[in-house]
């Protein structure tokens, strides 16, 4: 596995238009600080956010009533980051992004508006047509999509959470748009938020909100059924107090699943075995309050956690069997930060 020294850490939040929302901070992974290199203004609650492929481009969702996605094009060198582009999204509270493998679309999860978001790109990475939604809008249970996410790397099919419905959609990509293939149930009231996709194992990973707990599924390669194979808690055994699920992520070599509790406000890392089972786990506090979203880096060597609620980034060392150890000796204060990106220098 590579090492890095330095990476860019992006972090979005929760804030207003006039405040430094967005921050790009740089990581240095020897000196163990973190330090803004760019402060961005100008957007509400950009809460939701990502990066292609390259490192051109940044698309950043603003989470209001009349929602955005706002494009920046990125020099990291000369420390800028200039918009590029912008447009509505055509249904309010988008709380989430994903980017198509070849990079010529991009999708939103509309929260408040009960859509999926489809927008093209051009070649050079910018919003070229707004427009197009897809979901299954009947019914008296409001929809409440949470996130979209790419279940084949070429982009092919996406799942769907839906916290409103209690419900998972499996969508294929043809000519462009979207249609449902799956629809899947989950538990009332589970809540389910977001997902993790091991693609080698044809695995799914839900983390659902409410019930603190993952579903572990299994896919075919045609990606048209999904099969339950198991449910584990994300909380320890004997745990009585309120808490939420938050985000999960694999490790980069797939060998461990973590996940967030808001609430518990710990991380809790599970081992993945050769079926995809989950298995063993451990947990470790992240020293701040209301873990809404984490990343661990590619090297598997340190997590960084976006506390909500202590207006704060947190940062824990993993050792070489990806169990999170210890504490580091470094916080970033930032208001109420939701979302973390990571790219490597």
């Amino acid at each position: 596995m590579n090492k890095h020294r330095y990476y860019y850490i992006v972090v979005g939040s929760y804030g207003k238009k006039e405040e430094e929302s967005i921050q790009i901070l740089l990581f240095d992974t020897e000196q163990m600080t973190l330090s803004k290199q760019i402060g961005i203004t100008g957007i509400e609650n950009p809460s939701f956010l990502t990066v292609n492929r390259d490192g051109t481009h940044l698309y950043v969702l603003s989470e209001v009533e009349k929602g955005e996605i706002i494009v920046f094009q990125v020099d990291w060198e000369k420390r800028e980051a200039i918009e590029s582009s912008r447009c509505d999204t055509n249904g309010a509270h988008p709380c989430h992004i994903q980017l198509s493998e070849d990079e010529r679309m991009l999708l939103s999860a509309n929260y408040g508006g009960s859509s999926i978001g489809i927008y093209s790109l051009s070649g050079n990475g910018e919003i070229a047509l707004c427009g197009g939604d897809v979901y299954e809008k009947d019914g008296a249970i409001v929809s409440k999509p949470h996130m979209v996410k790419a279940v084949r790397s070429e982009g092919s099919a996406y799942a769907v959470t839906d916290l409103g419905k209690d419900k998972l959609y499996l969508y294929q990509r043809v000519e462009g748009k979207l249609e449902n293939r799956v629809t899947i149930p989950v538990p009332t009231g589970a809540g389910p938020r977001h997902i993790e996709i091991n693609e080698e194992k044809n695995m799914m990973y839900v983390i659902h909100e409410f019930q603190s707990s993952i579903s572990a599924y299994r896919f075919n390669n045609a990606v048209t059924s999904l099969e339950k194979i198991q449910e584990v808690s994300t909380l320890p055994e004997g745990y009585g107090g309120e808490s939420f699920g938050a985000h999960l992520q694999l490790s980069s070599n797939a060998d461990y699943l973590y996940a967030s509790n808001r609430g518990h406000d710990s991380i809790v890392r599970f081992q993945v075995d050769d079926s995809g089972l989950l298995k063993e786990p451990s947990f470790t506090p992240t020293y701040g309050r209301w873990p809404r979203h984490f990343a661990v880096l590619e090297n598997n060597e340190f997590a960084l956690i976006a506390n909500e609620h202590s207006n704060d980034i947190t940062v824990l060392r993993l050792n070489e069997n990806g169990q999170l150890l210890e504490k580091v000796e470094l916080r970033y204060t930032i208001k109420n930060p939701t979302c973390i990106y990571v790219q490597h220098v």
